[in-house]
């Protein structure tokens, strides 16, 4: 499936999710998530938006428990900023993304980072991504050498996607419904 078909038909999939799976999907992605007993401490996530799975949980559990770090778009660029509360400190930036405003959260270097949560449209149980189509991430994190999950429904697990070589390939995706360990292609 080339990459505007698995956008499309992701975002066809989140939107059919009720409401009342998605609730449930946002306590499942948390306990999922947990199962993984990640010892890294230093974890970025994202704040979800609109249709995605919700971080909101996963979020909060990260910040007491480890280093919670968000990203922020800045111009062509994707930075990331250690949280120092959830209670303040956040703006709508680019797209309307909730994000870290820089006065009140530390940047950090990606170098710094552990453990990354991606979001995406659409994935593959062999960990390739398809995001929003801007790059942010790939870019951002062309070097990363830590651990990559993709966080998504388990309807937006496709069979294939024909991705890139600077697509960026996760370790494992987990859904609300299980914990996929990538097997590389």
């Amino acid at each position: 499936m080339d990459k505007s078909s698995a956008r499309k038909l992701g975002n066809v999939c989140r939107s059919s999710i009720t409401k009342e799976a998605f609730e449930y999907s946002k306590v499942k992605i948390f306990e999922n998530f947990k199962a993984l007993n990640m010892r890294q401490n230093y974890i970025a996530s994202f704040i979800s938006i609109q249709t995605e799975i919700s971080t909101h949980l996963l979020n909060e559990w990260i910040f007491s428990e480890k280093n919670l770090i968000l990203p922020k778009v800045k111009g062509s660029n994707l930075l990331f900023y250690q949280i120092k509360s959830l209670d303040e400190g956040f703006e709508k930036g680019r797209f309307d993304l909730v994000e870290p405003q820089e006065s009140i959260h530390t940047k950090i270097q990606v170098s710094e980072i552990e453990v990354v949560l991606f979001p995406g449209m659409a994935f593959t149980q062999s960990g390739k991504r398809v995001g929003y189509g801007k790059g942010y991430y790939d870019k951002a994190l062309a070097e990363f050498k830590g651990i990559k999950i993709g966080i998504c429904f388990e309807n937006q697990i496709v069979d294939e996607i024909f991705t890139e070589s600077y697509d960026i390939s996760m370790n494992y995706i987990i859904t609300e419904k299980n914990v996929y360990k990538c097997k590389k292609d």
